[in-house]
């Protein structure tokens, strides 16, 4: 199994475990990654930041 980190200043960040990755594509403005994760659902990527985590997704409202 895969993970993805995403890392912020002061060498700390975030993690999953990916189980799939569903998408990877570059648009003119950007690069998008869509993940399956382990026990999170879906994770939407934006040039290597996370924007959404489908299991947190009520945070966002």
């Amino acid at each position: 199994m895969n993970e993805f980190t995403e890392w912020y200043s002061r060498g700390y960040g975030v993690t999953f475990r990916i189980r799939k990755k569903l998408l990877e594509e570059r648009s003119e403005y950007q690069k998008i990654e869509l993940y399956e994760t382990d026990g999170s659902g879906k994770m939407l990527v934006l040039d290597g930041a996370i924007q959404f985590v489908e299991r947190w997704e009520s945070t966002y409202h």
